[in-house]
């Protein structure tokens, strides 16, 4: 039986004529896949160069949409550079709150309560550390409203109470007006838990004085750092107006006792 013979590819003839006439040339045996080949790689040269003057070139700017795309990428960008800074500030928040939960001895402490919590076992401080003494106008005996008296500063601040203590009304603390930059000393003798920057009551300091805990909140500068010892009167910052919560430079004091706010006007004599 003969063999069945392959059929010849088909081929085709390329002639070049050239402008002036002159003799012209041709080119056989190329094939149909030869010549397919030849304008696909054509048509991927002339799409590259397309590509490459569309985006390294102003040209990409006369795109319908562009500028939203880049806009919407600019946002993108400027999320998450918020997001990572909020995750900063969050990992640091919840430092500063175990920190302040494991000086205060308590587990939670919810904003709106003034309940007696568990706290640590510990010694008090001596009294004469703080200087104790009874004093007219006791904070607790004064009407509530806009009458300003001298503030039991002691060694503590300059000023002039300007909000007393009302834990009814959620004010843990003494509040003091005093000029901004007034020096503020430690109450006593302590270790400087912290020292930072918190978005409600900026620049705070706050001394663990062994079974109280004393806070110094809306600083304009501290110059202690979070382990140090300070001793009574030592210099620890600089009255101010910062955080979110303040209407002007004052010192807010505060003090607690296994987890329960104190009265600062009970540990603070006037300044004679």
């Amino acid at each position: 039986m003969p063999d069945k013979k392959k059929p010849a590819k088909k081929t085709y003839t390329v002639t070049i004529i050239p402008e002036d006439g002159s003799e012209t040339k041709g080119y056989t045996n190329v094939t149909k896949e030869q010549v397919a080949g030849a304008l696909t790689t054509v048509v991927f040269i002339i799409g590259l160069a397309v590509f490459f003057i569309i985006a390294f070139t102003p040209i990409r700017k006369l795109i319908p949409g562009y500028g939203a795309a880049k806009k919407y990428e600019k946002g993108i960008v400027q999320t998450q550079h918020r997001l990572d800074s909020l995750t900063s500030q969050l990992i640091r928040l919840d430092a500063y709150n175990q920190r302040l939960r494991g000086a205060l001895g308590i587990a939670v402490m919810p904003s709106d309560s003034n309940a007696v919590l568990p706290g640590r076992n510990e010694s008090a401080i001596p009294g004469s550390e703080f200087r104790l003494a009874p004093v007219p106008n006791r904070i607790g005996q004064v009407p509530s409203g806009t009458q300003k008296y001298p503030a039991f500063v002691g060694s503590l601040v300059r000023g002039t109470v300007s909000q007393e203590f009302l834990p009814e009304k959620s004010h843990y603390g003494l509040d003091i007006a005093t000029a901004a930059n007034e020096p503020i000393g430690a109450m006593a003798d302590g270790t400087v838990l912290f020292a930072d920057w918190t978005f409600d009551y900026g620049y705070t300091v706050i001394i663990d004085h062994g079974s109280l805990i004393s806070f110094y909140k809306h600083c304009n500068q501290t110059f202690v750092r979070e382990g140090s010892r300070v001793h009574r009167g030592e210099v620890i910052a600089l009255a101010g107006s910062t955080g979110h919560e303040t209407t002007g430079a004052h010192l807010h004091l505060e003090i607690w006792k296994n987890g329960v706010p104190q009265n600062p006007a009970e540990y603070l004599e006037k300044n004679k």
